[in-house]
């Protein structure tokens, strides 16, 4: 009677995997015997299809935002002065911000002039709703070359003037 049993269910699951998969008869799971390729194909699609969105709606979702902060240090550089020569230095500067914008690789970049080859504040994580054109912020960090512009990464610490 056991036996019987056993028969029955096998032919039922094999029926239902033609209703999901389509094909031939599958065995299932018996003592001794492996997954069938169907189901193990099944959860591979499964786990890629996860992995998948993840990956892009974790690609593509906002930056997250940061308001700039007050302060009183008064012993700043104006971005104007720095230079080529400071590169590598860990300094505070300052600034008027002319525009603002992002690419791929920054979620912000302050600009204090259009001209090429002057410093810009880049920041890889963070947007700063608040930061609007006319703005004096300023900023603690090494200068480095960043192509053809000197930059500092603000990385969540943007400061107003005081």
């Amino acid at each position: 009677m056991g036996a019987s049993l056993g028969y029955k269910f096998d032919r039922e699951l094999n029926k239902l995997y033609k209703q999901i998969f389509g094909g031939g008869d599958r065995t299932f799971n018996r003592p001794g015997q492996g997954v069938s390729s169907g189901i193990l194909f099944g959860l591979v699609v499964v786990i890629l299809l996860i992995l998948l969105g993840w990956f892009l709606f974790g690609m593509y979702s906002s930056p997250p935002t940061v308001t700039i902060r007050a302060t009183s240090t008064p012993s700043c550089v104006r971005w104007d002065l720095i230079s080529s020569s400071d590169i590598g230095d860990y300094l505070c500067v300052y600034g008027t911000v002319k525009e603002m914008d992002s690419n791929a690789y920054y979620a912000t970049i302050i600009r204090f002039s259009q001209a090429p080859s002057k410093l810009i504040f880049v920041d890889a994580k963070y947007n700063y709703p608040d930061l609007s054109s006319g703005d004096c912020v300023m900023v603690k960090g090494t200068i480095m070359q960043l192509e053809s512009n000197l930059a500092i990464d603000i990385n969540g610490d943007l400061y107003e003037c005081p």
